[in-house]
């Protein structure tokens, strides 16, 4: 997965070569290499990076979520904790989405989990809550503030506010159930495909 950062960096998240990073003006590259120390990067699969408007860098990963702090160019994991209601709903993480309110929205195996950056706790929605699947490859807003969620069985709007779910699958004329990693894009009229 690549991403721009704001100073202008791309950034590259591989699956087993860890972080890169490349300075497009003089052509110099980092790597954050896998390491077994507190603050390193673990040995995961990057499936996603996001900036936060704080201008944060975020990565879904294999092994939670997982943030770098570039004063100090360590690492923190957020991993699942099934003893702790406050942690990440499943170590496997495959989309990152920041939200309106700076929010950091990640959709996992195990269902939504909601991460507030101030307390550090998760808020997580999973199928008890109303989704028919836990596994959420990609996420969207639409126009009217409404997450819609690309799923291993189908697409599910969910309205922050109320927390109701509408779930459209192939009977409601979708191509199919199964939606995979990347399956979706946001244009830029706001349209969602």
């Amino acid at each position: 997965t690549i991403a721009e950062g704001p100073n202008g960096f791309i950034w590259a998240g591989t699956w087993s070569h860890g972080l890169n990073a490349l300075d497009p003006l003089t052509g110099a590259t980092t790597r954050y290499s896998f390491g077994e120390q507190a603050g390193d990067l673990p040995e995961c699969g990057i499936k996603d990076i996001l900036f936060d408007r704080e201008g944060r860098l975020w990565m879904a990963t294999t092994e939670g979520l997982i943030r770098y702090h570039r004063a100090d160019s360590t690492f923190s994991v957020y991993g699942q904790d099934i003893k702790n209601p406050g942690s990440i709903a499943n170590k496997s993480v495959h989309c990152l989405l920041e939200g309106p309110n700076g929010k950091i929205f990640c959709g996992t195996n195990g269902g939504l989990s909601i991460l507030d950056p101030e307390t550090q706790q998760f808020e997580n929605i999973r199928s008890e809550d109303s989704l028919r699947s836990e596994a959420i490859a990609g996420m969207e807003f639409d126009q009217k503030g409404n997450l819609w969620l690309a799923t291993g069985n189908g697409l599910h709007c969910l309205n922050l506010k109320t927390r109701r779910v509408q779930i459209y699958d192939y009977e409601d004329g979708t191509p199919g159930n199964d939606y995979g990693l990347w399956s979706h894009h946001k244009g830029a009229d706001g349209k969602l495909y």
